[in-house]
């Protein structure tokens, strides 16, 4: 059986044929909405639910570029790798289903669409990683193994940093998140004075101003 990182390689060709799809439906809507090659904001009204799915689609595949690259980046974790290519499944078989049920509004063929499921890398992809019994099996393993976050890549400074926000999040603001939201409470200094000790507040503004970022960014 070919390697995870091979699986990797073949799942991000496969987003990127689909994401070809969803970018020409994207050119479709954009040529029935513009005028003097201009976009109207009127006639994009009536484009309101296939540009939102669109949207979507885009945001989905971006995110699971992403996590593709991360886990490439882990050959030696088969968990995270595995768990990357059981979202790619998920996510490429939902934006599929998406365009299939869009593709008469955004003249893309049903036909070329529908072809997918005839592609094999395609078709390995979702019976290998989508399937209820790797889910089952990855789940399995989260519980067994008491995985309660993913490797991270970050260098030292950055992983204590993150460590730091973690401790915050799970000793300070966890016990009083459920009773803030409930009752729309204000945030209580409680949560405010140590998240401004962090350096939460002002960190896009730079530090010849008072800020926290470095004047170099």
């Amino acid at each position: 059986m070919a390697s995870h990182s091979t699986h990797l390689e073949e799942a991000n060709a496969e987003l990127v044929a689909l994401k070809q799809q969803v970018l020409r439906a994207c050119s479709n809507i954009k040529a029935k909405c513009s005028t003097n090659d201009k976009l109207d904001g009127k006639l994009l009204d009536d484009w309101q639910l296939p540009s939102y799915e669109l949207a979507f689609s885009v945001a989905e595949l971006s995110a699971v570029a992403a996590f593709n690259d991360y886990a490439k980046n882990l050959s030696t974790d088969a968990l995270t790798q595995q768990l990357a290519l059981s979202f790619c499944a998920e996510t490429l078989q939902a934006v599929l289903n998406r365009l299939i049920a869009r593709a008469s509004d955004v003249d893309l063929d049903k036909s070329e669409l529908l072809g997918f499921h005839a592609r094999e890398n395609f078709k390995k992809l979702l019976d290998l990683y989508a399937s209820s019994e790797c889910l089952a099996r990855l789940g399995a393993e989260i519980a067994d193994k008491n995985v309660q976050r993913l490797p991270s890549l970050l260098d030292e400074e950055k992983e204590l940093v993150r460590e730091t926000f973690f401790r915050f999040a799970n000793d300070v603001v966890m016990p009083l998140a459920e009773q803030i939201h409930r009752n729309d409470e204000d945030i209580p200094d409680s949560i405010l004075r140590p998240a401004a000790e962090l350096g939460c507040f002002g960190t896009c503004i730079p530090e010849r101003f008072g800020g926290l970022q470095p004047d170099s960014r």
